[in-house]
């Protein structure tokens, strides 16, 4: 009989990942469904306590639990390598221990066909809509993903990783992304990697920008920035440094050096460039250097960043044209504020989805810095692509980007302001004193 349960939960875990199933409601007298009397919730998901919260580990011993099996058949070829906790009496107590925790949909009861499925599948990775479609109980108080994706990831955070993760000041140089990357940080689980050329200073000048971005403030949506900050961790998110420019890699050239850091391996979407004085720049005053090396700091922070969000909320699906960042866009593009024809060969050339998703990026950059109040002083010439100047022009000639920014950005992103920027101090693009 124990065989036969084992061989049934792999066939819901295999068969019923993906489909939608019939969900109990509160008064069915389901097997699978029992009703806790229990308050108590023990930390985590982590329940043979190796450190390591896995689909094929802790999340088959949940949903075994939840279908009834106990001693032997509840752990045999479910314990992970290097567990503190292995014996079926010890694995039964930590789930137990869960409490109304796992009621993921919150509705009293504690189902393996709706709330064990869930939890499968967060931990197989899957988010939006195809986490809860079809398995969460009609009489559900928790049934909106956003708020299910929250509940799910502190119970997915092991227990001394819930400090939000500031910057602490600390530059790495222990070579974990050489040859190419020989400095990095790490911030809110976004990794800042460095090229040998680009200075410590200017690393540093990146790294408190983005912290300052990710903050907390008296506005601040705990659910939604969490969300973000897990994404940034599951998908390895990595900011890249270089000096100049591409130009200043050839030999190795700059896709040499990419490929020997695996970048296939991370999210990385552009780079920061740390500038140095040319002819160009000597012929600007300081205050106008400083001011294109912040907007570029700026501007691929947000590329960053916000495909984080591109990756975590679908108000912001670049590849959905009904998403509101894509309707907000069209109302853009419409009214002749954002003008889209320099990247119009990207899509001629085949390659819609790469085009959508560089207007999609390039549009809300845009956007939070005219929000942000930081368009005039650092960017101040932008026709023909972008004809909206600050947040008062943003409310009254794009409501529907005005309404983005205020509702979606606001609460997640902090502005470092113009107050933190313009105290910033950049050697590599200030004149050096003539030695006497």
């Amino acid at each position: 009989m124990n065989r036969f349960l084992d061989i049934k939960i792999v066939f819901v875990t295999l068969t019923l990942l993906l489909l939608p199933v019939a969900v109990s409601t509160a008064g069915d007298n389901y097997f699978a469904s029992k009703t806790l009397e229990s308050t108590d919730v023990f930390e985590s998901l982590d329940i043979d306590g190796n450190r390591e919260i896995d689909a094929l580990t802790d999340g088959l011993l949940v949903l075994r639990h939840m279908f009834g099996l106990t001693g032997n058949s509840l752990i045999s070829g479910v314990i992970g390598a290097n567990a503190e906790h292995s014996s079926a009496e010890e694995i039964q107590t930590r789930i137990s221990n869960l409490g109304f925790s796992v009621d993921i949909d919150n509705n009293g009861d504690v189902d393996a066909l709706t709330d064990g499925l869930i939890i499968l599948r967060y931990l197989f990775g899957l988010r939006g809509d195809v986490l809860v479609a079809g398995v969460v109980s009609s009489t559900g108080q928790r049934v909106d993903v956003v708020d299910i994706e929250s509940h799910l990831l502190g119970l997915a955070t092991l227990s001394d990783d819930r400090v939000d993760s500031a910057w602490d000041g600390t530059i790495i140089k222990d070579g974990t992304y050489s040859p190419a990357f020989d400095k990095h940080t790490i911030v809110h689980s976004i990794v800042v990697a460095a090229f040998p050329d680009v200075t410590d200073g200017f690393l540093t000048n990146v790294t408190n920008i983005l912290d300052r971005m990710l903050q907390k403030d008296a506005k601040t949506d705990d659910t939604r920035r969490d969300l973000l900050l897990d994404n940034f961790s599951r998908n390895k998110f990595l900011q890249r440094v270089g000096s100049v420019g591409p130009e200043n890699y050839t030999n190795p050239s700059l896709d040499d050096l990419l490929n020997s850091v695996n970048q296939d391996n991370y999210e990385a979407v552009d780079f920061i460039w740390e500038l140095e004085l040319n002819e160009e720049l000597n012929e600007k005053t300081q205050v106008q250097r400083n001011a294109q090396q912040i907007n570029e700091i700026v501007e691929h922070l947000l590329h960053t960043v916000t495909n984080g969000f591109n990756k975590t909320f679908n108000s912001w699906d670049y590849q959905n044209q009904s998403s509101a960042l894509n309707l907000a866009m069209a109302e853009a593009i419409d009214g002749n504020y954002y003008d889209v024809q320099s990247y119009e060969e990207i899509r001629d050339n085949g390659d819609l989805e790469i085009y959508k998703h560089i207007i999609a990026q390039e549009f809300i950059y845009w956007v939070i810095l005219t929000g942000w109040d930081l368009k005039t002083p650092y960017k101040p010439n932008t026709a023909p692509e972008w004809y909206v100047e600050n947040s008062e022009e943003l409310q009254t000639k794009l409501p529907l980007a005005y309404k983005l920014f205020i509702d979606e950005v606001n609460g997640v992103l902090v502005n470092p302001t113009k107050e933190y920027l313009d105290g910033l101090t950049f050697l590599s693009i200030e004149p050096q004193a003539e030695a006497i």
